[in-house]
């Protein structure tokens, strides 16, 4: 797989789209970005999976981008963490549970008070734990405690320098 990421020292090299495929990539991670800032403000909207999908489409597409959203003040620590170490935050493992829990509660809790037949609400809790066993199984959980260093230097500079020198400060 040429596309494929691999934590070794050899610098990762996207292969960039070109011409109207470029600007569908670059329209797609803006409107994921969008998606993911709402996330970030409104509970029972995962932010997560539109910050990853749009860090898929602007490192097809756009290295400034790409680099711009690696050193985002927001989203950053998360997505180095999903591309260098392959793992979530065990905070944000918890967090994402909670939320998770919340909102499954109020969905199914308001589609019962509304009587709505059974079948409208019985698949949400399943759905929502399968999500929540892919987060927590289908990612290496990372430490808080601060075992872990904050970046590999390697990895680091070898991400913010990928894959045309472009480092936004």
């Amino acid at each position: 797989m040429a596309n494929k990421l691999h934590l070794t020292d050899e610098p990762y090299q996207p292969v960039l789209a070109t011409g109207i495929w470029k600007w569908v990539y670059i329209c797609l991670g803006f409107l994921f970005l969008a998606l993911a800032y709402v996330g970030w403000v409104l509970p029972g909207i995962p932010w997560s999976p539109f910050v990853v999908l749009a860090s898929c489409c602007f490192g097809k597409s756009s290295p400034t981008m790409d680099a711009w959203l690696m050193n985002n003040r927001y989203f950053g620590s998360h997505l180095r963490d999903v591309r260098l170490r392959r793992g979530i935050r065990i905070r944000l493992k918890k967090r994402a549970t909670f939320m998770i829990v919340i909102v499954v509660s109020i969905s199914v809790a308001t589609l019962i008070i509304t009587g709505r037949p059974w079948y409208a609400w019985v698949a949400i809790p399943p759905l929502a734990f399968i999500g929540m066993m892919v987060m927590w199984f289908g990612f290496r959980t990372l430490p808080d405690d601060g075992s872990l260093p904050s970046e590999p230097a390697k990895a680091r500079k070898r991400l913010l320098t990928q894959p045309h020198d472009v480092v936004l400060t």
